[in-house]
């Protein structure tokens, strides 16, 4: 992230926290995701990356992501090993196929159960749907803005419970994107563990007029 220094020299960024009022020409959240909310459906490839101390090296997989309104996701991973995710409202499925005997079996789960996943899968529709209210109500943001690309950083507002244990799956989330797609996701744990995602191509979508 640039430094507030290095942004007022280079003149391309713009960073507020929620609830500071903005410029005129400062991007707001809503405009800056305006374009997004167009997208009625989406299929990409992606790369993505996870770290963690648990691993003695980051692990790498690759596949394909579909997005539909109004909360249907299908995470299709083809590399290292045919895993298939399903989010369908509150209803979770996980699908793998056993690289010797090429059974596939399903666990069925309520999203509920899996901190983690229900947190990356709200972000990523309350961004898409641009739903502004859901992410102001839960995190304070910052937005910059560059000329081929925007950055926005989520940090949540309540990071420990009552018990001194942490209330969120993640310290912060940075997305990034242009006028057109999303770009990057970048989330942090944590005790530091991290989930970064690239999309790499998209394959189809379709949008409003």
């Amino acid at each position: 992230m640039l430094s507030k220094s290095a942004c007022v020299i280079l003149g391309v960024c713009v960073g507020y926290a929620s609830g500071v009022l903005a410029a005129p020409n400062e991007p707001t959240l809503r405009t800056l995701l305006k374009p997004l909310s167009k997208i009625v459906s989406i299929l990409f490839e992606f790369r993505e990356t996870r770290g963690s101390a648990f691993f003695k090296q980051p692990q790498i997989s690759r596949g394909t992501l579909y997005y539909a309104r109004p909360d249907h996701i299908i995470k299709q991973v083809t590399h290292p090993t045919a895993q298939r995710f399903e989010v369908d409202g509150q209803s979770f499925s996980r699908q793998v196929r056993d690289a010797e005997t090429q059974v596939v079996s399903t666990q069925q789960f309520d999203l509920t159960e899996t901190p983690a996943l229900k947190t990356f899968t709200r972000i990523l529709l309350d961004v898409l749907q641009n739903n502004t209210a859901a992410l102001e109500r839960e995190y304070v943001f910052e937005i910059e803005q560059q000329p081929a690309f925007w950055r926005l950083t989520l940090s949540p507002k309540v990071r420990m419970g009552a018990d001194g244990i942490s209330a969120q799956a993640f310290d912060s989330i940075i997305i990034e994107g242009n006028a057109q797609q999303l770009l990057n996701l970048h989330l942090v744990g944590a005790g530091g563990e991290y989930t970064h995602m690239q999309i790499l191509n998209i394959i189809k979508q379709q949008r409003e007029p």
